[in-house]
């Protein structure tokens, strides 16, 4: 029984595999990465702002 997958010389049309390791892929991964960062460096303080305040502990004066 023969177990190897049969490979076709016709390159995959699907668009994923025509940006692996080109240009445009890393350029494409890069915006994608800045957007991210972008993204969490405006919009965590909401998260944060919204988190329960706890009331500060004072020390008790004598």
């Amino acid at each position: 029984m023969n177990t190897t997958p049969k490979l076709s010389a016709t390159p995959p049309n699907k668009w994923r595999a025509l940006l692996v390791g080109t240009p445009l892929g890393w350029g494409l991964t890069l915006a994608l990465a800045a957007l991210g960062i972008y993204l969490f460096m405006n919009h965590s303080g909401h998260v944060v702002a919204a988190l329960p305040t706890v009331a500060p502990v004072h020390a008790c004066r004598p």
